[in-house]
């Protein structure tokens, strides 16, 4: 079997979205639904409730009181949140799963990817153009699902750790997964979203959140959100193992962007803050 036939495969294994998943996101992209919808759509789910209780009860959280109710509790999350847990919930094979191939351990990706969606969030007030936050705040959970993907075939890889680390400062760990696996997670994520039958602008910031020059022109802003973002969430060290800080930033985004680094310095502030409440482990 070829390695191109075990990723295929391997996307092939991984469940379809749930119901109540697609239904959130659907109305996170027409912005029609109120809290009272949302709540309905959550209790049907018995796996998300635990975890959006789970959540909102944290310690970390700090309300200082128990939440028993859905409604409150969605009241206080949100709709991004609640979608973000949805995916989450949905696709434990792809976030509730140590990455090998990666060195990550479980749940890195889950907080890589939590981390990339609130700075996504936070991007887009820079933009030049409208963005929906809520689309960027998506596109970030989504970004990298593509490493679920490639992690199993990269583990299986005959090469020492030393070897992989020189690699990847010699070649850029992209070429690595395109040498070892035959295509990038870009790639695997693109493939994936496919499977998933994801909107396109989800599915433009998968495949191109590492070349955001390279994606559709109604969508490249928001690519270059995303793209910004990831880098954001390495740069504070929430990555997911090896690759880590090895994938350099696009520096044309400041035709898309009026961001000084005086402003990501304060998004960062902020954002390791909310950070700290929202990383509730979800996976046990």
């Amino acid at each position: 079997m070829t390695i191109y036939s075990e990723i295929v495969k391997s996307i092939q294994r991984i469940p379809p979205l749930s119901q109540s998943a697609f239904t959130l996101l659907e109305g996170m992209e027409t912005q029609t639904m109120g809290m009272k919808q949302i709540a309905e759509i959550v209790v049907q789910d018995p796996a998300l409730t635990i975890n959006i209780l789970k959540m909102v009860n944290a310690p970390a959280f700090g309300l200082g009181k128990s939440i028993p109710s859905v409604s409150r509790a969605v009241s206080f999350l949100g709709l991004k949140m609640v979608v973000a847990l949805a995916l989450a919930t949905c696709s434990p094979a792809i976030y509730g799963v140590p990455l090998p191939g990666y060195e990550a351990e479980r749940g890195e990706l889950w907080l890589h990817a939590l981390y990339t969606a609130m700075a996504s969030r936070e991007i887009v007030k820079y933009s030049k153009y409208p963005i929906s936050s809520e689309l960027a705040f998506t596109a970030g959970i989504l970004h990298d699902i593509g490493k679920a993907v490639l992690s199993e075939v990269l583990s299986g890889c005959n090469i020492s750790h030393e070897e992989f680390s020189n690699e990847i400062k010699e070649q850029g760990f992209r070429t690595i997964e395109q040498f070892q696996a035959g295509g990038d997670h870009c790639e695997a994520g693109y493939a994936l979203a496919k499977h998933w039958n994801l909107p396109e602008p989800l599915i433009q910031a998968i495949r191109f959140h590492h070349t955001p020059q390279h994606a559709a022109p109604e969508w490249r802003s928001l690519v270059y959100t995303v793209h910004i973002a990831d880098i954001l969430a390495m740069m504070e060290g929430v990555g997911t193992g090896i690759d880590c800080l090895n994938h350099p930033l696009d520096t044309s985004y400041s035709e898309l962007f009026v961001l000084s680094e005086k402003a990501l310095e304060e998004i960062i502030i902020e954002l390791n803050d909310q950070f700290k409440r929202l990383k509730t482990p979800i996976f046990v």
